[in-house]
This record gives C-alpha cells, structure tokens and sequence, in this order.
C-alpha cells in the first residue's frame, strides 16, 4: 500500500487508523507499535526525545505478508 510511509503514533491514531475507518484508541495503536516492534516488523526513528517515527522494517516484507495472509484466511 505505502511501504515508504513513515509516521508518529499521533500520526498514526488520527490520519492512518481515521482513514480505516476505525475507532482504535491512541492507546490501542501504541500497543500494537510496540507489538511490531519488538517483532522488527516497524523501525522507529527518535526525532527528539517525545517523538519517534515509525516505518515499515523492508528486510521484514517476506515475513509480513505471510503474518497478513495466515490473520486474512
């Protein structure tokens, strides 16, 4: 979809998870952040001490589409 997109969790909670339509709590999505990082799935960028941006981890691809498709069927 956007594998080039990079974005804080603020970020994240009101334009990504908005535009999904869903109602997920900022809460929600840094639990989930945390969750992907920890899998390496997500790198994140400190751009000061308060805000780090997040990214798809590309070397992860192969092993995120496996993840989607197995949660999908």
């Amino acid at each position: 979809m956007y594998p080039d997109a990079a974005d804080t969790v603020e970020g994240i909670s009101a334009w990504w998870m908005r535009q999904s339509g869903k109602n997920i709590s900022t809460q929600d999505v840094i639990a989930v952040v945390t969750d992907l990082c920890s899998k390496r799935f997500l790198n994140g960028k400190a751009l000061d001490p308060h805000r780090v941006v997040y990214s798809l981890n590309k070397t992860k691809s192969d092993e995120i589409k496996k993840m989607l498709i197995a949660n999908n069927e």
